[in-house]
């Protein structure tokens, strides 16, 4: 599966809630590759979106992550490790 087949999600600052679960159930086939397009979008929902979008954007990411090495190397590339660290540091801040 490709991320930008025709049933593939948004990979862009309009990326939903639906586009997260897709792209969360799309991973869990161990041949998904993900292209850095798609994470950028999740993790722009982790950064601006509501409550809801943040958490699919993160159950996505760690769905993507989990089942493919590749995977795991674009998310890095793309800084998804620093960006769950900063996350975890402003909420520890509250």
């Amino acid at each position: 599966a490709n991320c930008h087949s025709s049933n593939a999600p948004r990979p862009t600052s309009q990326m939903t809630c639906q586009d997260a679960i897709s792209i969360a159930t799309l991973a869990a086939d161990q041949h998904f590759q993900v292209e850095k397009s798609v994470v950028f979008g999740l993790m722009e929902m982790l950064q601006v979106g509501e409550t809801e979008e943040r958490e699919r954007a993160a159950f996505a990411l760690g769905c993507v992550a989990a089942n493919c090495s590749e995977n795991r190397e674009v998310m890095m590339e793309c800084g998804v490790a620093q960006l769950m660290i900063d996350l975890l540091h402003r909420m520890l801040a509250v």
